[in-house]
């Protein structure tokens, strides 16, 4: 898919340097008709506006180079997808006295003990 992106890029870009370069006459003799010798430049005419030829090639080579460039530097492998994985349980620290869990006490940084009431 990629190397398409990056192939259709150069395509287009191509495309569009034969757009801007080509003249009237050259491209009627590619299609294979007589031209007057008085046109000079090809115009697509969309309604009541004309559009250069030129401008469109411009238009196309940008496009293509921005997609072929976009192909090329998407090309490599994609991001890395891995399976969740909990994280691991805390450890339960038990009461060597009794074996009741233990309760940590941040004021005194020590572990307690309430069945047995006392620190550990």
């Amino acid at each position: 898919m990629r190397s398409g992106v990056f192939a259709i890029g150069i395509v287009m870009l191509l495309l569009g340097g034969f757009m801007y370069l080509a003249t009237a006459r050259e491209v009627y003799k590619l299609l294979g008709y007589e031209v007057a010798s008085s046109e000079k430049e090809i115009v697509l005419q969309i309604g009541d506006q004309s559009i250069p030829m030129k401008s469109i090639g411009v238009l196309l080579g940008l496009m293509g180079i921005i997609l072929a460039i976009g192909g090329a530097i998407s090309s490599g492998k994609g991001p890395q997808y891995y399976p969740y994985q909990p994280p691991p349980p805390e450890p339960v620290y038990t009461c060597p006295t009794c074996g009741n869990p233990l309760t940590y006490i941040p004021r005194y940084r020590r572990w307690y003990c309430y069945n047995c009431r006392k620190y550990v």
